[in-house]
């Protein structure tokens, strides 16, 4: 970077031209502290995300299932499913699929 004032964190851009180890050093210790947040962060709202870190015994299906792209069991796998998209009307819940090709650009309804 040669002009940190154009950069969006001006004191980082800054940091990292003057004081390089200053700076990795800084960034490795926000990067720990935003880990811990990550998972030890509560709230009452049911709706609220929660990690947890791997446990290969709970997450090692998914993550496989995830690898293979959804070539599985279930809707995911199901070979209708996997040739569709989805979409939803801004302002609206509603969610609005349609079937994909090759043939096409894009889908050939988006909601109106």
């Amino acid at each position: 970077m040669t002009n940190p004032e154009l950069a969006v964190n001006k004191e980082a851009a800054r940091l990292w031209q003057e004081d390089g180890e200053k700076y990795q050093s800084l960034a490795k210790d926000c990067v720990k502290e935003w880990e811990e947040r990550t998972y030890s962060q509560t709230s009452d709202d049911p709706h609220f995300i929660r990690f947890q870190e791997f446990d290969s015994s709970l997450h090692e299906g998914a993550r496989q299932e995830l690898k293979r792209g959804g070539e599985g069991v279930g809707a995911a796998g199901d070979p209708e499913n996997r040739n569709r998209k989805s979409y939803m009307k801004t302002g609206s819940l509603t969610i609005f699929s349609d079937l994909t090709s090759t043939e096409r650009d894009g889908p050939s309804s988006l909601p109106k």
